[in-house]
């Protein structure tokens, strides 16, 4: 165990750079924190990112204007993007059920878990929903089998 003294190299913390190391900067509990909480904001930001990419690939994909996904209707030209938009996010962030609805089409942790299992029903029962969602992912850049598929991979 070390005391709040002692240098640790830099590289067993993730975030700390280099020049903290080439300043001889003693890495204290303060600097892990600082960190971390920057690691943490890159995180989000990156995931937000995502999210916005999923909803641009998908309402493109079906030929729908994004602010779509936003209306509140439940034709299925609309829902199904918007069902198929969640799946993704969830798989592809670390975003919980909450912030997932919150930012594709305004909906509670509910719709999202509905969505997920109307999404995993279809994937299993019609061979050409199947494809389309190969074909997203293909344009996602992702490999569906990647994707978390059970609502118990769904809960942190």
């Amino acid at each position: 165990m070390t005391n709040e003294h002692e240098t640790i190299s830099y590289m067993s913390f993730p975030g700390l750079e280099v020049r903290d190391a080439i300043e001889n900067k003693l890495i204290t509990d303060d600097l892990i924190i600082e960190k971390m909480s920057h690691i943490k904001e890159l995180s989000r930001r990156m995931n937000k990112k995502v999210v916005k990419k999923i909803r641009t690939v998908v309402t493109n994909y079906f030929g729908i204007p994004e602010y779509a996904i936003d209306i509140d209707t439940r034709k299925r030209d609309i829902c199904l993007p918007r069902q198929i938009s969640m799946f993704f996010a969830k798989g592809l962030t670390s975003y919980s059920l909450k912030d997932i609805g919150y930012l594709v089409g305004n909906r509670d942790h509910a719709s999202c878990l509905h969505a997920f299992d109307v999404v995993k029903n279809l994937m299993f029962t019609e061979y050409n929903f199947k494809l389309q969602m190969v074909d997203i992912s293909t344009k996602l850049h992702v490999n569906l089998g990647e994707i978390k598929t059970t609502n118990k991979e769904w809960k942190k």
